[in-house]
């Protein structure tokens, strides 16, 4: 699943892959997540979605942008010092 997640401060833009895999022989629910395609013929929808995004005005950001703390940022359940960009942007939790 692609997952694009839109800022509700600025024109900023998260993409995100998840997938979920089922082991038959535990019984137990796995869940990955990426920056990236899991699957090949997705990379397509990924070029179409940051054509189509970066036409519209917004930027995508990395993962290593997004990772970066904050400083002297406190927010409703996050304490001074841990508020990462994205955070900030996008969802504190």
């Amino acid at each position: 699943m692609a997952l694009v997640e839109i800022s509700h401060v600025g024109p900023f833009v998260r993409i995100r892959f998840t997938r979920e895999t089922f082991d038959r022989e535990t019984g137990t629910l796995g869940y990955d997540e990426q920056d990236a395609p899991f699957r090949d013929e997705d990379r397509r929808f990924l070029d179409s979605m940051r054509t189509l995004l970066e036409e519209s005005g917004m930027e995508i950001l990395s993962r290593e942008i997004l990772d970066r703390t904050v400083p002297d940022v406190e927010l409703d359940v996050t304490p001074i010092g841990y508020a990462t960009v994205y955070h900030c942007l996008f969802d504190e939790e």
